[in-house]
Order: structure tokens, then C-alpha cells, then sequence
């Protein structure tokens, strides 16, 4: 099974017809991995409508699942940004790889089904603006022990290479983000 992905990037007045519009749009299809088959039936039949709906899908699932939020993100509009001094919550009771992280910053900062980056670049990107937040705000971290303890992938070849996890920390010290972590 395949599923349709698309996305309207214009529209404007129909030159052939005043009483219509044209629409452009980018359309594709994609077929999801055979283990990310039920995280994409569980998006087309409804859109995430509570936290942690990702959690109790295995790292497979969970890619998908972060795939399908980076696709569903809405064009990047200016004032979509909530004003800095914010504070976010994320619940790190279920960052047990990096997708996980990536899915749950998503949804501190947006809500259920939330984007905010898939990879460190784009952690940097959305911290930048345009994705929901405005720096500087504060991070409140629940279970962030989790994350410390899963997210051990060392970036660099030195034996003293930081982890992901330390990177993440770095990324937010860099960008103004106070980030509690308990």
C-alpha cells in the first residue's frame, strides 16, 4: 500500500476561468517500511491528538513516525513563533533513541504530532525560528536521566568525542536555551 503525500505550494486566480482557482501543488507517493505500515494507517485515519501516541512503537516505527511529522509541517510563516521567555515541557520518560528525542522535543514545543527538527542540523535550524519557539526560552527536561543514558552514540573519533546527548546540550547552550534537566 501506498500513500499519498502532497502539498499545495500555491494558488492563485485562474486565467482561464475568473470563478476558479489554479492549484500547485507537489504530490508523490511513498511506501512506508513493512514495520512502519500501522504508524502510517494510524496518521491517515487520524492526526496524534495527545503526547507520547509515537512511544509504544519500536525504533522502526518510531523513524517512520518522525518522518511522517517532518512531512506534515506547515509551511514556514513568519509570527508562527511564540514570543521568546516561553517555557516547554518535554517528557523524557520515552527518549530511549534519537528519533525519540526528535518526536519529543516536537511535540514540547508543538504539541502532539509536533515538528522541531529530525537530525541535529535541523535541531539548529528550528532553533532559529519559524518552527514554533522563539529563543531564549527554558526547557524543562522530565526523565531527561533516559535520554542521558540512551543517547551514548559518540560523535567524533577522539576518545573524549561528545554523545549525542551532550551535543543536544551544546546545540541549546549555543542558542540561548535554558534547558532543566530532571
Amino acid at each position: 500500500m501506498d500513500f499519498r503525500m502532497g502539498e499545495i505550494i500555491e494558488w492563485r486566480s485562474s486565467r482561464l476561468d475568473p470563478e476558479r482557482v489554479d492549484i500547485i501543488a507537489l504530490w508523490g507517493f511513498d511506501s512506508p517500511s513493512a514495520g512502519g505500515r500501522d504508524v502510517w494507517e494510524r496518521w491517515r485515519s487520524a492526526r496524534p491528538d495527545r503526547l507520547n501516541q509515537w512511544a509504544p512503537y519500536g525504533p522502526e516505527g518510531r523513524r517512520e513516525w518522525l518522518t511522517i511529522v517532518g512531512r506534515s509541517i506547515p509551511r514556514r510563516v513568519e509570527g508562527l513563533d511564540r514570543p521568546p521567555g516561553c517555557v516547554y515541557h518535554l517528557d523524557g520518560t520515552h527518549v530511549t533513541g534519537e528519533a525519540a528525542f526528535y518526536l519529543a522535543i516536537g511535540e514540547a514545543i508543538n504539541g502532539p504530532g509536533g515538528y522541531f527538527g529530525w537530525n541535529l542540523d535541523a535541531l539548529d535550524d528550528c532553533l532559529a525560528g519559524r518552527f514554533g519557539a522563539r529563543t531564549p526560552f527554558t526547557l524543562i527536561w522530565s526523565d531527561s536521566q533516559v535520554a542521558r543514558e540512551s543517547l551514548t552514540r559518540t560523535l567524533g573519533e577522539a576518545d573524549d568525542a561528545p554523545s549525542y546527548f551532550e551535543v543536544i546540550q551544546k546545540i541549546f547552550a549555543e542558542r540561548d536555551v535554558d534547558v532543566v534537566l530532571r
